[in-house]
């Protein structure tokens, strides 16, 4: 549902506010087939302050579904809920590790 993830993309980028400094990302968005539930998925930048932007969400959900209702006109706006992508960070782990192996000569 392509047309879900840009509409919630764009109802995140105009009805929510983020703290200075953040950079946020949707990278993915599920829908259920019944439209009773909605996953985004959301790349933080930097990632420490991952806490605040999902407080800030959490707080401004009613906001964010009234942009996506009207974008999408709906009978029914699903239930959203937030999670992060850490892959950005998983694969600066792995690179770190493979670069202290092949520093040591292990690898």
């Amino acid at each position: 549902m392509n047309r879900f993830r840009e509409a919630l993309a764009e109802s995140v980028k105009t009805r929510a506010e983020f703290p200075p400094g953040v950079l946020v990302t949707l990278v993915r968005a599920e829908v259920t087939g019944d439209l009773k539930y909605a996953k985004g998925t959301l790349s933080v930048l930097p990632e420490d302050r991952t806490d605040e932007v999902l407080e800030a969400l959490k707080t401004q959900n009613k906001y964010i579904k009234e942009a996506l209702n009207k974008k999408l006109r709906l009978r029914r706006i699903p239930e959203l809920s937030w999670t992060v992508d850490r892959t950005e960070r998983k694969a600066a782990e792995v690179e770190k590790i493979l670069k202290d192996l092949e520093e040591k000569g292990e690898l």
